[in-house]
């Protein structure tokens, strides 16, 4: 499993903030990678339908520091370092992760969308070069990957 390219699409599950009338994109924008900033722990995933056990999600965070980098680790090894582009203005909301570290998935855009509702962030991500998904789930022979996150208290 790749988890560096998957895991990061995953911080995308969604932002619970409603967008306040008159708000702007940009404002949107700005309050939703606020609301992601932080780190998230992985409780669930499925991949095309399939639950990962609980050894395979264990350890598994995800980083995001409000600007749009975002890191994905399990434990102290880094599986994906890249960047997020968001728009909360969409429905559902999308998230566009693109890998800068290293490896075969390094330049190549993962199209997510995401929710957010408190210290719950459920991403559902295509493999890169597929089309978005449309729902938050992870269907067998869709290919999408769903993740739910809690976010970890300092």
């Amino acid at each position: 499993m790749r988890w560096h390219a998957v895991a990061f699409a995953v911080l995308f599950a969604g932002i619970g903030l409603a967008v306040a009338a008159g708000d702007t994109k940009e404002e949107a924008v700005v309050k939703d990678l606020e609301a992601l900033k932080g780190t998230w722990a992985v409780v669930s995933a499925d991949r095309d339908g399939k639950k990962l056990t609980a050894e395979q999600i264990k350890g598994v965070t995800f980083t995001i520091d409000g600007t749009g980098k975002a890191l994905v680790k399990k434990g102290d090894q880094l599986l994906f370092d890249g960047t997020i582009k968001i728009d909360p203005t969409k429905k559902p909301k999308t998230v566009d992760v693109t890998q800068t570290s290293e490896g075969e998935n390094k330049g190549k855009t993962i199209l997510s969308i995401y929710q957010i509702e408190g210290d719950t962030l459920k991403v559902c991500s295509a493999e890169p070069g597929k089309d978005r998904p449309t729902e938050l789930s992870s269907k067998p022979g869709s290919g999408h990957f769903l993740r739910e996150y809690k976010r970890e208290m300092k």
